[in-house]
């Protein structure tokens, strides 16, 4: 374990804190009641990996990726797609996992950032189509439960199909087949 001080340790906390009340800016732009938030999504995500990884992926390396892929967002923010530049979104995302993990004495979350962002392993492309998928299944699930005053699943699946069709990879094979039985 690694060495853990009084404020490392208080770092934790508060981070954990924020990331639990960072609430989606995509749910919260669709009026979405009771959205979840950075950290839930996270969670999903995380558990998808762990049921879903394809056995010649190594799972616990997906999960890692699912846990620490939106960290940032807690000083950041949880920007909109097209809120603003591409670029200056990963400037600024990269200068807050280097905040984090300095605060929380953990050099391993940029290490992970920066294999999620850059989209060069099986691993951190696989867990970009379940982040995909994970709007898939939260939008079928808002919209059974009346969550939204608009249908939702359409829409995000409409994106994540198009997303999965502009990169077509081994490791989408997963969330394409979910989103088709979805569908169904």
């Amino acid at each position: 374990m690694p060495q853990t001080s009084k404020d490392n340790l208080l770092n934790l906390i508060n981070f954990l804190g924020r990331f639990k009340d960072l609430k989606r800016s995509g749910w919260l732009a669709r009026k979405v009641s009771s959205p979840e938030s950075d950290a839930e999504h996270s969670f999903s995500l995380a558990f998808q990996a762990l049921l879903l990884t394809p056995s010649y992926l190594d799972r616990c390396r997906c999960i890692e990726l699912a846990l620490a892929h939106d960290i940032a967002e807690v000083y950041s923010g949880d920007m909109l797609p097209g809120e603003i530049d591409a670029a200056e979104k990963h400037q600024k995302e990269r200068e807050a996992v280097c905040r984090l993990s300095k605060e929380l004495n953990a050099p391993t979350l940029i290490e992970l950032f920066d294999e999620y962002e850059n989209q060069e392993t099986p691993e951190s492309c696989f867990i970009k189509s379940l982040d995909k998928l994970d709007n898939v299944l939260l939008a079928h699930y808002y919209d059974a439960c009346h969550r939204a005053p608009q249908p939702l699943f359409e829409e995000f699946s409409n994106g994540a199909k198009k997303y999965l069709k502009n990169h077509p990879q081994k490791e989408n094979e997963t969330a394409v087949n979910i989103i088709k039985i979805l569908e169904q």
